[in-house]
């Protein structure tokens, strides 16, 4: 079976249609291009959001559902529902067409969309559930929680593998909120694309801490602009990402009266190894689901800066601080956060903070990057 960095080609002539929630997500060209290096034909289906768009180019075949908005429950469903005939005219076509078919599907709404168009469809294609996130609605009380996890549990019960990017969505969450005792598979988010290594562009003079990705996380924006103030010349900050949640407006607010922290907007992965090479620490804190979610993730963040050797900042009571602590990735602090991190940041020299770079870049790129792990999936549900 196919692991790590390596990457096997299929046996057979298949076909992948993945059902996903926004066709401009950074990390689904990243797995396009995985999943296309590896030889199969890749159908995307869903929809698009404005809020993760770098310019790429979709390069396969996809069939768009149209454009929503964070949040609009109601546009979605009609969207969905206007989405159905399309889907299943898509899922008869490649039953007609021969060759083995594998439907993927991201989050909750997508994979009710896969499973209708698999029964109106008329096919047996193997479904392959996958979470990146527990949104809070699932672990909600009353009847819209109700509802929405008995439909979960009908696609559980349908799917031939759930993929899960952190163990504790299974243990804290599948297991005790869902009763699951299915078949899972753990992917963590490790890169499945990279650009090569950028050469260090560090300052002497002051630390430079990065929070690149999805900025949703109130908690940690009103932290990183206490430290930015409280710590001034002696401390520079960058962001890069689209601020989920907070709102363009009230975030570049927010960081205006700020001369140390610098928002560059959006990015592309090529634009990663650049931002890496001009921090020293990646932020990887998160409390913008600290009910459950925020402290059971394992997010991107922990391995892209363990790919270019960053040492990560986490809170060591999420599940992220602990597999910062565990493989020796960076720091971790609890309780007063931000007084920790002060004294952190204001104690802490170049040659301790070398150590720890060096420790990092002398781990298998492996624990990092492994576009193998969902070809490996892939091929694992269809010998089944």
């Amino acid at each position: 079976m196919a692991s790590g960095n390596e990457v096997r080609a299929p046996v057979r002539e298949v076909t992948l249609l993945y059902f996903v929630p926004d066709s401009s997500d950074a990390k689904l060209f990243a797995r396009a291009a995985a999943l296309t290096a590896a030889g199969y034909r890749l159908i995307t289906i869903g929809f698009s959001r404005a809020r993760y768009e770098t310019g790429q180019k979709i390069a396969w075949q996809h069939v768009d559902l149209g454009r929503i908005g964070d949040g609009n429950y109601a546009s979605r469903i009609r969207r969905l529902i206007g989405g159905t005939k399309t889907a299943v005219l898509l899922v008869m076509q490649l039953r007609r067409g021969g060759g083995a078919t594998v439907l993927l599907a991201r989050n909750l709404d997508m994979a009710l969309l896969a499973l209708v168009s698999r029964r109106l469809g008329r096919t047996r294609a193997p479904l392959i559930y996958e979470v990146l996130d527990i949104r809070r609605v699932m672990t909600a009380k009353g009847p819209l929680g109700s509802t929405l996890r008995w439909l979960e549990r009908r696609v559980l019960a349908a799917a031939r593998r759930l993929w899960i990017s952190a163990p504790r969505f299974a243990s804290d969450y599948f297991a005790k909120v869902q009763n699951f005792e299915g078949a899972w598979r753990l992917i963590e988010n490790k890169l499945v694309q990279v650009a090569p290594q950028a050469p260090d562009a560090l300052p002497t003079d002051r630390w430079v801490i990065g929070w690149f990705g999805t900025l949703r996380c109130a908690r940690s924006l009103d932290i990183l602009c206490s430290l930015a103030e409280a710590l001034g010349p002696k401390l520079e900050i960058h962001m890069r990402g689209y601020p989920a949640r907070i709102g363009a407006d009230q975030f570049e607010a927010k960081i205006r009266p700020y001369p140390n922290i610098r928002y560059g907007g959006s990015y592309s992965p090529s634009d990663l190894p650049g931002m890496m090479a001009q921090v020293h620490f990646s932020w990887a804190f998160d409390y913008s689901d600290d009910w459950g979610n925020s402290r059971w993730l394992l997010p991107n963040r922990i391995y892209e800066a363990g790919y270019y050797e960053r040492p990560s900042l986490a809170d060591a009571n999420h599940a992220t601080g602990c597999e910062v602590l565990d493989k020796d990735l960076g720091w971790a602090f609890s309780e007063d956060i931000c007084d920790n991190l002060h004294a952190f940041l204001s104690e802490i020299d170049l040659p301790t903070w070398n150590t720890k770079r060096t420790a990092i870049a002398a781990k298998d790129k492996s624990c990092f990057y492994a576009p193998g792990d969902i070809v490996a999936l892939v091929e694992e549900v269809l010998e089944q």
